[in-house]
C-alpha cells in the first residue's frame, strides 16, 4: 500500500516538474520574441517556437490538473491539519499558483499561438509563467 506522504511527494514532483518545463519553454519563447537574433536566430525559428509553445501549454495543463491532487494529498499526509499554520500558508500559495497558471493558460488559449509574435504580449506571458513558478516554488517549500 502506498502511504499518504509518499503519494503526496510523487504528486508534488509531477506538479513541480511539469511547471518547470512550462516555465522554461515560456521564457524561451518570450526571449526568442523579444530578442529574435539571439543564438544566431535558431531559438526564434518556427520549429523551435512551435515546440516550445506546445511544451509550455502541455506542462502547464498537466501541472494544473495535478495541483489540487497534490494539495489535498498534502493535507492528508499532515499530522495536525487544524492548527498547522504552515499548511495554511501552503494552501494560500497553492491558490495563488493555481491562479497564475490558469491565467497563463487562458491567455495562451484566448490569444492563440500568435501571442509569441508580439513583444509586449510575449513578455507578459513569460512574466506570468515566472510568477506562477515562483508561487509554485513557495507552495512546495
Amino acid at each position: 500500500m502506498l502511504g499518504a506522504a509518499t503519494f503526496h511527494a510523487a504528486m508534488a514532483e509531477v506538479v513541480v516538474g511539469s511547471m518547470v518545463l512550462a516555465t522554461l519553454c515560456a521564457v524561451g519563447c518570450a526571449i526568442a520574441a523579444i530578442f529574435p537574433n539571439i543564438a544566431g536566430g535558431r531559438l526564434s525559428s518556427e520549429r523551435i517556437m512551435v515546440t516550445m509553445d506546445k511544451a509550455s501549454i502541455a506542462g502547464a495543463l498537466l501541472g494544473l490538473v495535478f495541483m489540487p491532487i497534490a494539495a489535498l494529498s498534502g493535507s492528508f499526509a499532515a499530522d495536525n491539519v487544524v492548527n498547522n499554520a504552515l499548511l495554511y500558508n501552503k494552501f494560500v500559495y497553492t491558490g495563488l499558483a493555481f491562479g497564475f497558471w490558469a491565467s497563463f493558460i487562458i491567455g495562451r488559449v484566448r490569444l492563440g499561438p500568435g501571442v509569441w509574435q508580439h513583444r509586449s504580449l510575449s513578455a507578459l506571458q513569460g512574466a506570468t509563467a515566472v510568477m506562477a513558478l515562483l508561487m509554485t516554488t513557495m507552495a512546495s517549500s
